[in-house]
């Protein structure tokens, strides 16, 4: 899989309502709904055939599990973020990565249908030693 075909399907599964996400730069991998294989095989990538020295892997999600509206689960995706920069560092490069950074935020915004949410987001920075 070449590196275009892994962002912009990584890129196209995930829904970025918020402003200080909608550049995503070439080191950050947002998390969605692929397989945790997924992400790490893309993080590796970014790391071995891109050369990058850091790579932010980003979950965001709300607390609120099912949306009476919508009546679907609403997803969250900080714990699967969290899996995903666990299973590079301790599985897939683990003499060569380490976690150097977490960073963690929420925010309230108005959604498509006129009710407040929360969410919250987690930026895990994985950068080579």
């Amino acid at each position: 899989m070449t590196e275009q075909e892994i962002k912009s399907e990584i890129k196209s599964e995930v829904k970025i309502e918020n402003k200080k996400y909608k550049q995503l730069a070439e080191n950050m991998i947002p998390i969605g709904s692929k397989t945790l294989l997924r992400y790490a095989e893309a993080i590796s990538f970014l790391f071995n055939v891109k050369n990058l020295n850091e790579v932010i892997v980003v979950g965001r999600g709300t607390r609120d599990k099912f949306d009476q509206e919508t009546k679907k689960n609403s997803p969250n995706y900080v714990g699967k973020a969290i899996d995903v920069a666990e299973f590079v560092t301790k599985r897939i490069l683990q003499d060569k990565v380490k976690i150097s950074n977490i960073k963690t935020d929420s925010e309230q915004f108005i959604n498509k249908f006129n009710k407040q949410v929360m969410v919250s987001a987690i930026e895990i920075t994985l950068t080579k030693f």
